[in-house]
């Protein structure tokens, strides 16, 4: 119990350092999702959001797909389940993105980030919805 208020309580003070500056948070965000391998199959913003018909299917939703999902609560996914997909990957067979990207299965990053810059990174992603309302 005290290590998850430890976490929160890490997890807020970031957020509230983060973003008291957008664009040094952006640029910092950016960097740690390209020196991490995010961007290889995600993209930062959505050229045409939720319609793909007329290109080729992206390998993963963009960030600002995700944020707007999760505000939307179109399908119901708990951060901490959020969370435990970047960290052990996601099946092709439980997407919830079908017909949105290819369908691959996202690998597991829990060998190549540490779980501060996994929430770091998530809770900017999730932050994206709010930037561009």
């Amino acid at each position: 119990m005290k290590k998850s208020n430890t976490i929160c309580s890490s997890i807020l003070m970031t957020a509230s350092l983060m973003f008291s500056n957008f664009a040094i948070a952006d640029a910092a965000m950016e960097k740690l999702a390209m020196d991490s391998g995010c961007i290889t199959c995600h993209s930062i913003n959505s050229d045409n959001p939720g319609d793909n018909s007329s290109k080729e299917l992206p390998i993963g939703p963009s960030f600002y797909d995700i944020s707007t999902r999760f505000h939307s609560n179109e399908h119901y996914v708990t951060y901490e389940e959020l969370v435990r997909t970047i960290k052990y990957g996601s099946s092709p067979y439980r997407s919830h993105w079908k017909e949105k990207i290819t369908g691959l299965a996202m690998p597991p990053n829990s060998e190549t980030m540490s779980d501060i810059d996994m929430n770091k990174l998530l809770i900017w992603i999730l932050s994206l919805n709010d930037q561009q309302s």
